[in-house]
């Protein structure tokens, strides 16, 4: 499975878009065993990895796989000279709100499948 984020500059609005490309048979079966993950697209918004928030925005929880693309606008109407800095923060965040959730996807096993024969 691949992160893809694309990002663009137009009329002084910076768009970023996050989906998921090349999710193999297996991935699918993950997410069909467990479930598809939620994680939240909003709230505080740090780049790379950061402490200090650029800016915080409302909470928006979506699905992995099923509720991307993502695409998000900020303009500079909104957040002035800032717009770029939080449309890397958006970016970087839910980067990484993705991988930890799919790492953390990857790590479970599955104990409950198999057979057992019991001699009568």
């Amino acid at each position: 499975m691949k992160l893809v984020i694309e990002k663009k500059l137009a009329n002084n609005n910076y768009e970023v878009s996050i989906s998921l490309s090349d999710i193999l048979d297996v991935e699918t079966e993950m997410f069909s065993d467990y479930g598809n993950v939620q994680i939240n697209i909003g709230g505080e918004l740090t780049a790379n990895g950061g402490t200090t928030p650029e800016a915080t925005i409302g909470d928006a929880f979506k699905y992995i796989p099923t509720d991307f693309p993502v695409v998000r606008v900020f303009t500079k109407a909104q957040y002035g000279d800032k717009a770029e800095a939080v449309a890397n923060a958006f970016a970087d965040t839910v980067s990484g709100r993705i991988q930890t959730a799919i790492t953390a996807l990857k790590a479970k096993t599955d104990s409950f499948t198999g057979s057992t024969e019991v001699q009568l």
